[in-house]
């Protein structure tokens, strides 16, 4: 899982392999009925490859706001990428089809109701707001740089984006690694 000791510590692969742990089968469960639901229609926008690359800078990115953060919580789950894939379509969405709507209350509608389901689990459990929101956010910023500045849109581009990004938790600093 990601641990700000840890992961600065020497072990930076956990903010990758964080994002396939969950802390039980109903984070499981409604990690991946949102995903199913989400991800089905965004990868044959994207492709799968684009699709790949969307997911892993989001849970990256997530994964870099829950260390920064939350300095001693261990994270772990696909909540933080698939709110960057929510970011992303919603971004994409009001960017591309401001005027229709009907288009745009669908995409709120299944985030609002993907919140909603978190929201109860994150009552039950203790969750990691910091990642979903980074992850969100750069879900976001993905978008608005593809849609309206035509940037990151090849898979060369973005491959090249979540490798610097990975990179960066090698720079992140290193003063709670003792606690």
């Amino acid at each position: 899982a990601n641990l700000n000791p840890f992961t600065l510590g020497g072990e930076p692969w956990r903010i990758i392999s964080s994002m396939f742990l969950h802390f039980g089968i109903i984070h499981l469960l409604v990690n991946m009925f949102a995903l199913y639901s989400l991800g089905k229609p965004l990868e044959s926008y994207l492709g799968p490859f684009r699709f790949l690359l969307l997911y892993f800078i989001c849970g990256i990115a997530g994964g870099l706001s829950s260390l920064l953060f939350n300095l001693y919580t261990i994270s772990a789950g696909a909540s933080g990428a698939i709110f960057g894939l929510y970011g992303y379509r919603l971004g994409a969405e009001f960017i591309s089809n401001f005027n229709d709507r009907d288009r745009l209350l669908s995409v709120v509608i299944n985030f609002v109701i993907f919140v909603v389901l978190n929201a109860l689990i994150t009552s039950q459990f203790n969750v990691d707001l910091s990642g979903h929101l980074g992850g969100c956010i750069t879900g976001l910023l993905v978008a608005l740089l593809h849609h309206r500045f035509h940037l990151l849109t090849s898979g060369f581009s973005l491959a090249g984006a979540m490798v610097v990004l990975f990179a960066s938790v090698l720079l992140a600093p290193k003063d709670q690694l003792y606690y």
